[in-house]
């Protein structure tokens, strides 16, 4: 299955398949701070501990991480049931 630009990702709380450069890896689109002032903030999480990039603090994609470096964005997705058909 061919991957999809990020634009048409789900926002649900569906996991998927998330590319970042060279990276492949489960994620999700979740609430990553709950509490702020304008309320819940969400973002890309990371569903497994092992490929998400170094600039995903914990696994989560931040406007700019504890070294104010900015997470590197993911381009493309697929559905997580693609993988299935990976050999």
């Amino acid at each position: 299955m061919n991957w999809n630009p990020i634009a048409t990702a789900p926002k649900d709380g569906t996991e998927i398949i998330l590319k970042v450069g060279k990276r492949s890896f489960r994620a999700k689109w979740d609430v990553i701070h709950d509490g702020c002032e304008d309320g819940d903030a969400y973002g890309w999480h990371a569903m497994e501990d092992s490929n998400y990039p170094k600039s995903w603090c914990d696994g989560i994609c931040w406007a700019s991480n504890s070294n104010e470096e900015q997470s590197r964005l993911p381009t493309h997705w697929k559905p997580l049931y693609a993988s299935w058909f990976l050999c």
